[in-house]
């Protein structure tokens, strides 16, 4: 019976390992986005870091609220949820406030600034884990059109910001939902088959920034010394040099040259890794990758043992998104993706990514604690 009251017996199957791996990686990101932000603002050292510890503390309340609570109540709601996630990216066109590398995508809320596309990503994935859950026989492209319709609204309001990167996110999040829904491969690689052909109407319609960044990624070395495109390459170059500067060991907390002296633009956000790699060098940066990715591999464990179908594809959908925005983060502060302003959840700099980061981790430690598993399994 699904009920609101929580029950103590659920408190042995908090899956322990997920939430170590969650601290260690919280530490760390308070730590690196002291390291990088301390001299942004004259005087006032801590400022950044006072924000991101208002956005730890309210995102925790999320974390303990999702977590203590039966996650079959989201998908009662899931319905709600779809109309509040389609007003909320509709509403952001319009009162919405634009960022420093374009896109309408905040709402100023006091000390924080809520971005909605950050809340869409969950909404969406319950929306659709509700919906999968229940039509099981999706076997056919023609059947998956109602799941594709479901993603394609919020997505084309994104991309109206706009806002590339996130919009991938929820591509990824609904091509990893299929995949570990079951779908067979053959569809899987159709889908993306049909998103590639479209990629010329979609290039038509970016930004000229956007297209900017894309031809970076193609091709550094032919517009790394071009003066009309240097606001674009500097960011990536300062980033390749502050990661190999790093070597090993690093230079230390606060002593990175290209962090220290904004070489690198936006390196407490979505540069951080850069800043991780040149300060704490190839061990620090390692072994905070190796933690990720065992925290990622926790929420597919807790997805397999998961009691009903519901719960299998909500988990499926946290750890695709998680997993996504690492690669792409990681991969974009190499050189070896496109600049797309994904950040690193619960390292980047970001009160909304990270709130919401620690809500879908919830739901998946409310799928854990409803598991016939102990905190302390495998």
């Amino acid at each position: 019976m699904i009920s609101w009251r929580f029950e103590k017996k659920y408190l042995k199957n908090i899956d322990f390992w997920l939430i170590a791996s969650m601290v260690i990686i919280g530490i760390f990101g308070t730590i690196m986005i002291y390291s990088t932000s301390h001299n942004l603002v004259p005087g006032r050292p801590e400022y950044y870091m006072v924000r991101h510890l208002l956005a730890v503390f309210l995102g925790l309340i999320l974390f303990v609220f999702s977590s203590f609570f039966d996650y079959h109540l989201w998908e009662k709601s899931s319905k709600f949820l779809y109309i509040v996630m389609l007003f909320m990216l509709t509403i952001v066109l319009f009162i919405g406030r634009e960022g420093d590398y374009g896109g309408q995508s905040w709402i100023p809320l006091g000390p924080l600034s809520l971005q909605p596309v950050e809340p869409a990503k969950i909404m969406l994935i319950i929306s659709l884990a509700a919906y999968m859950s229940k039509e099981k026989h999706q076997r056919t492209l023609l059947q998956l059109i109602p799941t594709l319709a479901m993603t394609a609204l919020p997505l084309g309001l994104v991309l109206l910001q706009p806002d590339l990167g996130s919009g991938l996110v929820f591509l990824a999040i609904l091509l990893g939902m299929f995949y570990l829904g079951g779908l067979a491969l053959r569809y899987l690689l159709s889908l993306v088959g049909i998103g590639l052909a479209a990629f010329p109407f979609l290039w038509s319609r970016m930004e000229e920034y956007q297209k900017i960044r894309i031809l970076i990624f193609t091709n550094l070395e032919r517009y790394k010394n071009d003066p009309a495109y240097s606001k674009y390459t500097w960011q990536l170059l300062q980033s390749i040099i502050a990661i190999g500067s790093g070597r090993i060991k690093g230079k230390g907390l606060t002593l990175g040259t290209q962090t220290q002296l904004e070489f690198v633009p936006e390196s407490h956000s979505d540069m951080i890794f850069s800043a991780l790699a040149e300060e704490l060098g190839f061990i620090g940066s390692a072994f905070i990758i190796i933690v990720y990715l065992y925290m990622i591999y926790r929420v597919f464990r807790i997805a397999q043992r998961s009691p009903d179908r519901f719960g299998r594809l909500v988990c499926a959908g946290v750890g695709t998104m998680l997993l996504f925005h690492l690669t792409i983060n990681v991969g974009m502060t190499l050189g070896i993706m496109p600049v797309i302003g994904i950040p690193w959840p619960m390292l980047s700099y970001g009160s909304s990514n990270l709130m919401i980061t620690l809500w879908g981790l919830g739901l998946v430690n409310s799928v854990a604690m409803r598991s016939q598993k102990t905190m302390f399994s495998n």
